[in-house]
């Protein structure tokens, strides 16, 4: 497996790269917190509009979350605060942002990488499952191709 600062240009100082730890970054112009557990590229795959997980490039086990819409985020809690007599300026929405960076990269990370490995597995394995009843119900039935030919 080739880590990614191995891939730099011939030249380039090696020295100002450290080695690779676990952990989450906030980055503000995509709005989103990274949280990565592997020095690898991903694949990724969207659970929902806030959330996507972060596959290994070959291998069927998460190294990665991506969280998305911090502003958001930022501004919910904001509203709900707001109310109680709590006002948050747009000077502690990086603080905010830090705290999850924090929360990320000690266990919320790996709690939802972990998960998602989980989840992947048994979905899998029900998929296999229904694929075999398929081949069941279907056994040794035939189709005449002419009504193939009906489908283009």
């Amino acid at each position: 497996m080739t880590a990614l600062k191995d891939l730099l240009p011939v030249g380039w100082s090696n020295h100002a790269f450290t080695e690779f730890t676990p952990g989450a970054m906030y980055y503000p112009p995509m709005d989103c917190i990274i949280y990565l557990r592997e020095d690898t590229s991903y694949r990724a795959d969207r659970v929902d509009q806030f959330m996507t997980i972060l596959w290994h490039p070959h291998d069927d086990r998460a190294v990665g979350v991506k969280i998305k819409g911090g502003r958001y985020l930022f501004e919910r809690v904001r509203a709900i605060l707001a109310p109680l007599g709590h006002k948050l300026g747009d000077d502690q929405f990086l603080p905010l942002m830090s705290a999850l960076q924090l929360a990320m990269t000690v266990h919320g990370g790996e709690a939802v990488t972990t998960k998602a490995e989980t989840i992947r597995i048994k979905q899998q394995k029900r998929r296999t499952e229904l694929y075999r009843q398929a081949l069941e119900v279907v056994g040794d039935a035939t189709i005449d191709t002419r009504q193939l030919a009906l489908a283009s």
